[in-house]
């Protein structure tokens, strides 16, 4: 009697065996370099941060309103617009209108001066954190 075999039938369980094992090693190695362009993408990250001045808290007097506007602006070199954490804005007035306290380059307006500052400091932050987001939803659009 004369048997014939399907060969066919022979070599699709080693075909398969073989792509699993090729599919196994090529999903292992997507993995690593997920993991390794993770580490880079992070490495960058933290180095580009290192450079920046936002964040702290900012201590603005209204006898310095002109060190407290040269701050506010100062650009980051990484996020562009300076993002302070917290502004405490001191005001110091002088009681009973005594102006022989306080420095004598000390001027009545220097408080609201202060205050304008403040004021067009978070219009500015406001204004930023709005086109940041534009720009966001039209790079989420685009894609």
């Amino acid at each position: 009697m004369y048997y014939r075999s399907n060969i066919t039938s022979v070599l699709e369980p080693m075909h398969t065996e073989h792509t699993d094992t090729m599919s196994g090693k090529y999903s292992s190695l997507s993995r690593q370099l997920a993991k390794v362009e993770r580490k880079l993408a992070n490495r960058a990250r933290r180095e580009k941060l290192a450079n920046c001045i936002c964040g702290g808290t900012i201590i603005a007097l209204s006898m310095a309103t002109e060190q407290f506007e040269a701050e506010m602006n100062r650009t980051c070199p990484v996020h562009g617009f300076r993002r302070f954490g917290h502004i405490d804005a001191l005001i110091f007035e002088c009681p009973d209108g005594d102006e022989t306290l306080g420095p004598p380059e000390y001027e009545r307006n220097e408080p609201v001066k202060l205050e304008q500052l403040v004021k067009t400091y978070e219009l500015r932050y406001w204004e930023d954190l709005k086109s940041r987001v534009e720009l966001e939803e039209d790079e989420e659009n685009e894609s």
